[in-house]
């Protein structure tokens, strides 16, 4: 893994990926699809406090199909929401 993204303010490293992941106990897929989780941190920085939630993630696929963050998990830990301080930095499992 170890993919980086940012935006100047955050920066998001991939540390692993299971795909797919098991279904819950009770939620799962559509049919045809497969749940994702990406265990992710979050680093802030920016030299002002910011706010993250696992609410407002989104994975983009090779061929530009967009996936919003999930609840629906039981890839622990999940990550949660917050605020971050200059150079404090988050972790946690996103499901997509």
């Amino acid at each position: 893994m170890g993919e980086v993204a940012t935006n100047g303010i955050v920066v998001v490293f991939v540390h692993s990926v299971v795909d797919p992941l098991k279904p819950g106990r009770f939620y799962a897929p559509d049919k045809g699809n497969r749940f994702i989780a990406l265990d992710v941190s979050i680093q802030n920085t920016s030299d002002k406090t910011v706010s993250y939630n696992e609410l407002y993630t989104s994975l983009k696929t090779t061929d530009n199909h967009e996936f919003n963050g999930s609840i629906f998990t039981e890839q622990e830990p999940t990550l949660k929401s917050g605020d971050l301080d200059p150079q404090e930095t988050a972790r946690g499992w996103v499901t997509f």
